[in-house]
């Protein structure tokens, strides 16, 4: 049976993930999003693209959470993207409250949804924001190991293949600085 993952995000940084892991055949893609009708368009884009590129992985776009259900893996890609006359700083801001509104219930969510194991990828590690950059990082791992959820932690542009060797080392930990 073929591996099932799931993309929390259907934005440009989603929908390059869903389509280069229904691309290369990796497993079946579940794309979901909180626009209604957004991770639709996407998962139906690219099923239709499937006979013109020689791929048969199956991909669904749906707002729904329940679709997610007995994801092998959970890749975390949500944020929005800068609109016109949006500072840095406003954007900066408005994704910021994004990832420490939904790091925890993502992380329930993969646990309810019994997933196996969870990557969170849209961390970034830029100390610009009015946070630490590893605090999405920390904050997921701890409600990870509270609830007892395989999180996944590669550092930033490394390969990460599904059976291959898993990395879970807490690296931010070891570059974050001492305050």
């Amino acid at each position: 049976m073929r591996k099932k993952v799931t993309v929390v995000g259907a934005g440009m940084v989603g929908g390059t993930t869903a389509h280069r892991l229904a691309d290369k055949e990796l497993c079946d893609v579940v794309v979901i999003d909180i626009i209604e009708g957004l991770p639709q368009g996407k998962g139906l884009d690219l099923a239709e693209s499937a006979p013109i590129e020689g791929y048969d992985s199956r991909v669904q776009g749906t707002n729904d959470y329940k679709d997610t259900a007995n994801s092998d893996i959970v890749i975390i890609t949500a944020g929005l993207p800068r609109k016109p006359g949006m500072s840095r700083d406003d954007l900066l801001k408005k994704n910021y409250d994004i990832v420490k509104q939904t790091t925890e219930q993502v992380v329930k969510a993969h646990r309810d949804l019994r997933g196996r194991l969870m990557v969170p990828v849209h961390w970034g590690m830029f100390a610009l924001g009015p946070h630490p950059w590893e605090e999405p990082a920390q904050r997921a791992a701890a409600e990870a190991d509270r609830l007892g959820v395989d999180l996944l932690a590669p550092q930033i542009g490394q390969l990460l293949t599904i059976d291959g060797e898993l990395p879970r080392d807490r690296w931010w930990d070891k570059l974050a600085p001492t305050r």
